[in-house]
């Protein structure tokens, strides 16, 4: 389905380049306050692609002050506990009772799918008087001058408009319109998902908690989504293979090579679901700057980091929220871009930094395996919630 294309003159809407996670959110915050907004999605159709994506307080609390989380609430999976395995012998490591977050930080930790928070996001988005969404324009390149900016697409359309958010991922094209050289690096990690029937989980897998198990050059996340009816799996494995694709084929006998001598129960896991997708990761050092002028980037495309700590799609919605806080301040769109480097660039820094060195940690192997579980057991499971406090009682913008 495609809204109405329409041209937006130099005092008209903030174009959005980009109908993700960072695109929508931001033209939700900014719809809210009042703002014209025109996203423009380079697919055809919003498909109902991905798998699983983990929503921590900071997250959970910006979209409850959007309405969305209430919208997804049949969709929502609240787990109870996450357990955190070695995944060569199964030995639990410690539990981490995620079901205490919403007491502690005033929010709760959920899991979803991510079409049905995209289709939540999409429908609150469209909600919004001010928002329009067009679907079918690629943007390849874009300039500014004379107050506003001109955004060209890859079928020849232009779109004009007051400023830009470039939201268009990990591998934005529209860096280049900034004149910013740097481009994402693979990390020399894979990541393969897969979606698994809840009926089809193997025996001792609880219905409502997070599995975390870690090994040497791999590890093996499950969580539960679709409001319980599936089970999410995301394994990481150690290999210098470079595909942009985030949504490549991936061979079932390969990935469970990898983890043929893991324990029982971790490989029965990976091994139960027939299908797997598999896409590289890749990262980027963090950057000078996100903008210039009247236009920034956003999310994945200012800041991408790898998912170890599961707050891609967190930092993004933090982003927009911060935004619109900005603008309602009473600063011009100049400003507002400019602030937003200013405000969110040591966060989403040491966020990256942190995911890294968690990707590390996760897939030691020999003596030094045994030091990361002997320092897991010695933690206990309140100190490890003590150690989330900088990134869940975090207040981003007016949420």
């Amino acid at each position: 389905m495609t809204d109405r294309v329409h041209e937006v003159g130099d005092d008209g809407a903030i174009l959005v380049a980009g109908g993700g996670i960072a695109g929508l959110a931001s033209a939700i915050a900014l719809g809210r306050i009042g703002r014209k907004v025109q996203v423009l999605e380079r697919a055809p159709a919003f498909e109902e692609a991905g798998a699983g994506i983990q929503l921590g307080p900071n997250a959970s609390r910006i979209l409850a002050d959007w309405g969305v989380w209430q919208a997804l609430e049949r969709d929502l999976v609240l787990p109870e506990t996450l357990h955190i395995h070695d995944g060569l012998n199964g030995a639990r490591l410690t539990s981490l009772p995620l079901g205490e977050l919403e007491n502690r930080f005033g929010a709760p930790y959920g899991v979803v799918h991510r079409a049905d928070l995209q289709r939540a996001l999409l429908k609150a988005a469209r909600a919004l008087k001010g928002v329009s969404i067009t679907t079918g324009f690629e943007a390849t390149s874009a300039q500014q001058g004379g107050g506003g900016v001109m955004l060209s697409g890859r079928d020849g359309r232009t779109m004009k408009g007051a400023g830009l958010i470039a939201a268009d991922g990990v591998h934005s094209t529209l860096r280049q319109a900034l004149g910013i050289a740097e481009r994402p690096r693979f990390s020399g990690k894979t990541a393969w998902r897969a979606l698994l029937p809840a009926k089809a989980r193997p025996d001792g897998f609880a219905a409502r908690d997070m599995g975390l198990w870690l090994g040497p050059r791999a590890h093996l996340v499950h969580y539960p989504v679709t409001g319980g009816k599936q089970l999410n799996l995301v394994a990481v494995i150690d290999e210098d293979w470079r595909e942009e694709s985030w949504d490549g084929p991936g061979a079932r006998d390969e990935l469970l090579s990898h983890y043929g001598d893991w324990a029982a129960p971790a490989r029965g896991l990976a091994a139960a679901p027939k299908t797997w997708r598999k896409w590289a990761l890749a990262e980027m050092a963090p950057l000078a700057r996100w903008g210039a002028g009247r236009i920034t980037l956003i999310g994945d495309a200012a800041h991408p980091m790898l998912p170890f700590l599961a707050q891609g799609g967190a930092m993004a919605i933090e982003d927009a929220a911060e935004l619109a806080h900005t603008f309602e301040a009473g600063a011009d769109i100049e400003h507002a871009f400019a602030r937003l480097y200013e405000d969110r660039q040591a966060r989403t820094t040491r966020l990256q930094g942190r995911a890294r060195r968690l990707g590390q940690i996760y897939h030691l192997g020999g003596v030094a395996r045994f030091a990361r579980n002997l320092a897991l057991k010695a933690r206990s499971p309140q100190a490890l919630l003590g150690d989330l406090d900088w990134l869940y009682r975090a207040r981003i913008g007016a949420a």
